[in-house]
């Protein structure tokens, strides 16, 4: 009788444990499917993509409180898809169009560092040269630094270090007093007065200020025809105006002198034609650009090392291949591009808004999807709460 009993208990335990085993597998195999990559929108049709996004994005801009966006999407190496939503502002409703100007904030950062890599490839700048050995020291202090220079490692900042963020300068100077922070070349910090200082090195080499060198080496051959570093007095009736927390409109600023850090506006389809002409080497050769795409910086030591920095640009190692993006932050415009070289992908969009960042992955996901772990990088904390 007791080994009945015995018997009766093992079964049942069994199939009881195996009850459970039954309820829990899927969730298990839920999970590991879960973690694997998300696909590449590669095989939606152009014309069932370009549906979405037009009935999608709209949906986005107003549960993130956007006034108004720009937005291009590239596919197999060109520009398919370019549309404009919302308002210029808000206060008249007069509505955005595909030739709205947009401040590109730290957008205009990439684009500077393209045309410092035709330099390269013609053999007026070295990367690795120090840049105060291309000027007398007296045009620095007096035209970048503002006093006497007192410290011995400003003499190691090279172009590379100004385009990988380890110059040792911090994002800008306070009190009209620009420090280093650390050795040069030892560390990612990310730095607009380093693109300030490269800016005058080149502008002493070339003899042409900052907008007039952008026209000839990239505005004029990529056929930028709506941008400009500086404001043009045609932008007067074409731009979008900025809009701060809660929606409200802003003066516009027009900088009548250009930054090669943060003075370029633009449009989203003439931007575009920069990402492709680094995606299809045109203006530089495969090994410069190759070095441009190569990760010299991780951007910090405690997030993923598949978050990096090239020449120029922010990296990331993906399923899909590297690829490159970066972000503009001018508080009440903000935009983002990311490419995926390899697959010929990419998009960029501008905002007028406070919240613009806020919605990049759900753009990427809906224009590309994939995987990015950019998107979530610690370098760009606190955008999704704004």
């Amino acid at each position: 009788m007791l080994k009945n009993k015995n018997i009766i208990f093992l079964l049942t335990f069994s199939f009881f444990t195996l009850y459970l085993f039954s309820l829990l597998l899927p969730g298990c195999i839920k999970k590991k499917t879960d973690s694997q990559p998300s696909k590449l929108k590669t095989n939606i049709s152009a014309k069932e993509l370009a549906f979405t996004l037009e009935n999608e994005i709209p949906k986005i801009m107003k549960n993130a409180l956007i006034p108004g966006l720009s937005i291009a999407v590239i596919r197999d190496g060109e520009i398919f898809w370019s549309k404009a939503f919302g308002v210029k502002n808000m206060d008249n409703e007069a509505p955005v169009t595909d030739s709205t100007i947009f401040e590109a904030a730290s957008l205009s950062k990439p684009l500077y560092a393209y045309a410092v890599m035709k330099l390269v490839k013609k053999g007026v700048i070295d990367l690795d040269k120090p840049l105060i050995e291309y000027v007398d020291q007296s045009y620095i202090e007096k035209n970048f630094l503002g006093r006497k220079i007192d410290d011995d490692r400003f003499r190691k900042i090279t172009a590379r270090m100004v385009l990988t963020h380890s110059s040792g300068f911090p994002n800008w100077r306070r009190q009209n007093d620009l420090t280093i922070n650390f050795e040069p070349g030892e560390k990612f910090s990310y730095s607009g007065e380093g693109f300030g200082y490269l800016q005058k090195i080149i502008e002493k080499l070339t003899g042409k200020p900052l907008n007039d060198f952008m026209n000839e080496m990239v505005f004029s051959p990529l056929g930028m025809t709506n941008s400009s570093y500086v404001w043009l007095d045609k932008f007067d009736s074409s731009t979008a105006i900025p809009h701060g927390y809660r929606n409200k409109p802003l003066k516009k600023r027009k900088p009548k002198i250009g930054h090669a850090a943060a003075t370029l506006h633009t449009t989203a389809r003439d931007y575009a034609k920069y990402i492709l002409a680094v995606m299809n080497f045109d203006g530089l050769t495969e090994l410069l650009v190759d070095s441009m795409l190569t990760p010299r910086k991780i951007v910090d030591p405690e997030d993923t090392h598949d978050v990096t920095w090239g020449l120029g640009v922010g990296l990331q190692n993906t399923p899909h291949g590297i690829s490159y993006w970066h972000w503009g932050d001018n508080m009440n415009f903000r935009c983002f591009f990311l490419a995926l070289p390899e697959q010929k992908m990419g998009l960029v969009y501008f905002t007028n808004s406070f919240y613009g960042l806020k919605v990049r992955k759900q753009f990427v996901d809906l224009a590309l999807g994939g995987t990015h772990p950019a998107l979530t990088s610690n370098i760009l904390n606190g955008y999704d709460n704004n």
